[in-house]
C-alpha cells in the first residue's frame, strides 16, 4: 500500500490518464501506450516526490516543481547522475499537462509548471570518424570528389 497522499491521487491520475486517451485519437496504437505508460511513470515519481516532502499536489508551487526536475537522477543506471535536459522536458511536459487538467477539472487554480522554465538542451559533440571510416570513404569516393574529400580531412 502506497502513502495515503498518493493513494488520494491515484484516482485523479487515472481520470487525467484517461483524458490524456481519449484526446489523442492521433495518437494510435503503440505511441499511445508509450505516452500513456510515459506520463503515468513521470507522474508517480512526482507524486512519490510530494508525499517524500509532505506537499499536497495541489499545494504545489513553481519551485517544487523545479526542485523535482532538477533532483531527477538516471533510474535506469542507478547511478547519481542527472537526466539528459529533454528527459527533463518530457517531464516537465507531462506535469504541465496534468495541471492543465486539474485546472479544467477546478481541482487546482494555478498550473506551477507554467513559470517553470524548460532545459536548455544540449548538443552533442561531433565525433571524429575513425580511420575505418576514413578508409571506407576514400574507396567509395569518386575521383572527381576524392580531393575535396581529402582537402576536408585535412
Amino acid at each position: 500500500m502506497g502513502s495515503p497522499m498518493r493513494d488520494e491521487w491515484d484516482p485523479v491520475v487515472e481520470r487525467f490518464l484517461d483524458w490524456v486517451d481519449s484526446r489523442s485519437k492521433a495518437h494510435q496504437g503503440e505511441r499511445l501506450r508509450n505516452t500513456r505508460r510515459a506520463y503515468q511513470r513521470d507522474l508517480a515519481q512526482f507524486m512519490a516526490y510530494c508525499s517524500g516532502h509532505s506537499i499536497p499536489p495541489q499545494s504545489t508551487r513553481p519551485k517544487h516543481i523545479d526542485d523535482f526536475l532538477t533532483g531527477l537522477l538516471n533510474e535506469k543506471t542507478h547511478i547519481p547522475q542527472p537526466l539528459r535536459p529533454s528527459t527533463r522536458n518530457r517531464k516537465r511536459a507531462s506535469l504541465s499537462s496534468f495541471y492543465r487538467y486539474l485546472r479544467q477539472q477546478e481541482i487546482v487554480s494555478i498550473n506551477p509548471v507554467q513559470d517553470v522554465r524548460g532545459f536548455p538542451k544540449t548538443k552533442g559533440l561531433i565525433q571524429p570518424l575513425t580511420l575505418d571510416e576514413i578508409g571506407i570513404i576514400r574507396q567509395v569516393c569518386p575521383p572527381e570528389d576524392r580531393m575535396l574529400f581529402e582537402f576536408l580531412l585535412s
